[in-house]
C-alpha cells in the first residue's frame, strides 16, 4: 500500500518541477547584474528633441517627473530614474507578489538614443503574499525558497521563476513602448 502513495507522491512533486516555467536567460553584464540595453538610431532628430522625448515619455509612463526622474542633465543627454511595476504568482494575476524596481537610464545624442535598465529588486508588499526576493540576479529568493512557509515570508522557486520572466516581460514592453514613442512625429504643433 505504501509503494502506489510513493509512487503518486513523487509523480506529482515532479509535475511541479516541469510545469515550473524555465526562467528565460536575463542578459548580464560583465558583474554578472542583470541590464538590458539598447542603442537604437533616429535619423534626423537632435539630441536636445531626444532628450525631451525622452522626458515627456518617463512623465507619461509615470504620471509625475518628480517621482521618477531622479537626475536630468540636458547639455550631456542624460536621464536617470527609478521605476516599479507590479509582478504576480499566479496566472489570473490576482495573487499579487510585490513589485520590482529598478533603475531606468536613458542617454541622448544626435541620431541615435541608449536605454539601459538595471538594479531589478524585488520587494513583496502586504501579508499573504511573498516575501522579498531581492536582487532579481539571486538564483534563490532572498527570502528563502519554500514551499511550507509562512505566507510573506518565503516562496517557492516556481514564484521566483515567474517572477524574474515578469521582469523580462516588462522590460521588452517598456522598451518597446519607448521606441515607439520616440518615433512618433511630436503632435504638440497645434
Amino acid at each position: 500500500m505504501k509503494r502506489p502513495f510513493i509512487k503518486l507522491t513523487i509523480i506529482v512533486f515532479m509535475s511541479f518541477i516541469i510545469n515550473a516555467k524555465d526562467v528565460i536567460k536575463l542578459p548580464t553584464n560583465e558583474k554578472g547584474l542583470v541590464v538590458y540595453t539598447e542603442v537604437i538610431e533616429a535619423p534626423q532628430k537632435n539630441k536636445d528633441d531626444l532628450f525631451t522625448r525622452a522626458v515627456e515619455w518617463l512623465t507619461k509612463l509615470y504620471m509625475t517627473e518628480k517621482e521618477v526622474v531622479k537626475m536630468q542633465d540636458k547639455e550631456a543627454g542624460k536621464i536617470i530614474g527609478q521605476g516599479k511595476f507590479p509582478v504576480y504568482v499566479n496566472r489570473l494575476g490576482k495573487r499579487g507578489a510585490g513589485f520590482v524596481n529598478f533603475t531606468i537610464s536613458i542617454y541622448t545624442k544626435d541620431e541615435k538614443y541608449k536605454i539601459e535598465l538595471s538594479s531589478f529588486f524585488h520587494e513583496g508588499e502586504g501579508s499573504g503574499t511573498v516575501g522579498n526576493g531581492g536582487p532579481i540576479e539571486n538564483e534563490k529568493p532572498a527570502c528563502g525558497a519554500s514551499i511550507l512557509s509562512e505566507p510573506g515570508t518565503a516562496m517557492s522557486k516556481k514564484e521566483w521563476l515567474k517572477i524574474k520572466n515578469q521582469v523580462n516581460d516588462n522590460v521588452v514592453l517598456l522598451i518597446n513602448d519607448l521606441k515607439k514613442f520616440m518615433s512618433e512625429e511630436n503632435k504638440d504643433n497645434w
